[in-house]
């Protein structure tokens, strides 16, 4: 079930740093445009994150870049890569109230919410 070890960076330690959450159209929606745009992400270490997702949009990007002069810049090159992007539109994130560490394991496991008292 352990898919591996990371570190938990201090990105602020470590420097200027912008995160954004940018959804993404495609313009076509066959398997192989699907394929086409994951592969095509992969090239770019700036996006830590990619869901499939449904609604108004195809994909959540989670992106890691260190200015905003550099995420339009990925999101130049990303258009002209020819992956199948039709749109995007960029959310920066101001601050984090929240960060969880890992999943909510006994939840899932015993299907019911960790904070439900017995006999309600």
């Amino acid at each position: 079930m352990i898919r591996g070890y990371h570190a938990d960076i201090a990105l602020e330690k470590v420097g200027s740093h912008v995160i954004v959450f940018s959804e993404v159209t495609l313009s076509s929606h066959r398997p192989a445009d699907f394929r086409t745009f994951e592969d095509g992400i992969t090239r770019y270490q700036e996006i830590v994150e990619c869901h499939n997702v449904s609604g108004g949009y195809d994909y959540l990007l989670k992106i890691v870049v260190p200015s905003i002069n550099w995420l339009q810049a990925l999101m130049d090159r990303l258009l002209e890569d020819n992956i199948g992007i039709e749109k995007f539109a960029s959310r920066i994130v101001l601050r984090q109230p929240l960060r969880q560490g890992g999943y909510p394991l006994e939840t899932l496991v015993n299907d019911r919410p960790s904070w439900a008292e017995e006999g309600r």
